[in-house]
């Protein structure tokens, strides 16, 4: 999911319990096989189920924001209380699930130190009987992150071999090349688990990994469907292996193989694209698709297909800030 504007912001044969996994051993749990049963995706890792995790409803109700907002900086520029009336109704309603990134929008809100996790949103939306899922871009590097320099210190090292091309209207965010003939996915999966460790360690419920598509993209490396389908299982596992509930945005044309993996996935625009029968495996087996469409004249159509399909399908800007929200349901 891209931004418009940048912003100063591991079926093991049996899994134990969590707390009693060493240091280091979720990224492995990741990473193992086992012989049955098979998997969806030949060479794929087994699916770690994610024990006494979150799992939200088919239909649930929600809002992503990736933009902080000044007014509501007590909440790391989250606004907590989004409301509207849903396509044919006349009374106001709230998402049950908010997505956003994790860390506070430090451009905007300039009193968080830069990689400040937000907390107080995620405090005052659980206040609210509210669940969070953070934003984790496992597909591009991107300027303002923290850890950035990790990024570029093994890109040098490897004489360039990790950086790609700019994304055309993202600047400073690079897709990352997610091969590992020079140790590349090993390196990006201990620089993810890292993130989602702070992530299940703010209080998050959940986490999405955008750009889980790089495979269809010019970066300019050489990535197959196969190349990507194995580093995503490997991060859905790592967020389970730390608690939290986890899926991709798009990736559509690998959804049959990731299901098993997710418990829910981030789609934006499949009703724009004439696209959204990709997504029906996830609905046969019960997990929710957010879905979102950012033009403006299409609710009604949009909303009757979306509730034929039982997506969970608001409609904003693609800016993403809190408002506009139009919920379907």
């Amino acid at each position: 999911m891209r931004r418009w504007t940048p912003v100063s912001f591991g079926l093991l044969i049996a899994l134990m319990a969590l707390s009693t996994v060493p240091a280091g051993a979720p990224l492995a749990l990741a990473q193992a096989s086992s012989s049955a049963p098979t998997p969806a995706c030949k060479g794929c890792p087994q699916p770690v189920p994610c024990k006494g995790c979150w799992q939200p409803a088919l239909h649930s109700r929600w809002q992503i924001q990736l933009q902080g907002v000044k007014a509501y900086c007590k909440t790391g520029g989250i606004n907590t209380a989004v409301s509207a009336k849903p396509y044919g109704g006349d009374t106001e309603v709230s998402p049950i699930v908010y997505a956003f990134d994790p860390f506070i929008d430090t451009g905007t809100c300039k009193r968080f130190d830069p990689g400040t996790l937000n907390r107080p949103a995620v405090e005052a939306l659980h206040a609210q009987g509210i669940h969070v899922v953070g934003y984790i871009d496992a597909g591009t590097w991107e300027l303002w992150r923290n850890d950035q320099q990790r990024f570029v210190n093994f890109d040098e090292r490897c004489d360039g071999c990790l950086l790609g091309t700019a994304l055309s209207r993202y600047q400073d965010e690079r897709w990352l090349n997610i091969n590992n003939n020079h140790g590349q996915r090993d390196f990006l999966l201990r620089v993810m688990e890292a993130r989602i460790r702070k992530v299940a360690g703010a209080g998050f419920d959940g986490v999405y990994f955008d750009n889980q598509d790089e495979f269809q993209y010019a970066t300019p490396f050489h990535i197959s469907a196969k190349d990507q389908i194995m580093y995503l299982t490997r991060l859905l596992n790592l967020a389970h292996a730390y608690g939290l509930a986890a899926g991709p945005n798009n990736d559509l044309l690998q959804v049959d193989l990731f299901e098993p993996y997710a418990d829910y996935m981030i789609n934006e625009q499949c009703f724009q694209y004439t696209e959204c029968f990709h997504m029906n495996p996830m609905i046969a087996a019960g997990k929710p698709v957010f879905e979102i469409e950012y033009r403006p004249k299409t609710t009604e159509a949009v909303c009757k297909k979306a509730e034929r399909r039982d997506y969970n399908t608001i409609r904003k800007t693609n800016d993403l800030y809190d408002y506009p929200w139009r919920p379907c349901r």
